[in-house]
């Protein structure tokens, strides 16, 4: 449970994040659309990398350090976004950001490790199904910001709440201590 919650204050920034990131880059940073596209796209390019890397980390260091480490890293890279200005900062930033992609495969694969044998298909479906649509709100709830004139509270936001799912995954037990209790 305690890796689902994280998994859904993840996602709902995630989804918050995707959802309104070049918008936020053309109309609030002044980028051209182009610019901010090319910035976008380096999100997922840091995402790429930091995937290709998670799994790695997490079986040499543990899910917990490596989902702890990387929610670290996401809310203070989203944090950074409204303060960061020129193009080849934002850039740096906001690849970083990416690195939060991460968080699934790790997350994913912890999660249905440490669920009953008899149960795994049907818990994991439930599980997964509870935290998109929870996680889908996020985008709902950065454009309600926008809107009201918020747009740099919204990923201040997005930035607790990854910092608050930070907190959750360092409470994440070994996989044999969840198995056993």
């Amino acid at each position: 449970l305690t890796t689902a919650g994280a998994v859904t204050l993840m996602l709902f920034a995630f989804q918050g994040l995707t959802a309104f990131l070049p918008t936020y880059l053309v109309e609030v940073k002044g980028y051209e659309q182009s610019t901010a596209s090319a910035l976008f796209a380096l999100l997922f390019v840091g995402g790429a990398v930091a995937q290709a890397v998670g799994g790695n980390l997490a079986d040499a260091l543990g899910e917990r350090v490596v989902l702890t480490a990387t929610a670290v890293v996401g809310a203070v890279t989203v944090a950074a976004v409204p303060f960061v200005d020129g193009v080849l900062p934002m850039a740096v930033v906001v690849t970083l950001v990416g690195s939060r992609l991460a968080i699934a495969p790790v997350s994913n694969a912890y999660v249905i490790a440490v669920l009953p044998d008899e149960v795994t298909g049907t818990a994991w479906g439930a599980i997964r199904t509870a935290f998109f649509l929870l996680g889908a709100t996020g985008s709902t709830v950065v454009g309600a910001l926008a809107e009201a004139g918020l747009f740099d509270e919204s990923f201040l936001l997005l930035a607790g709440l990854t910092g608050l799912a930070a907190v959750l995954y360092a409470f994440v037990p070994s996989r044999e201590a969840a198995r056993a209790g």
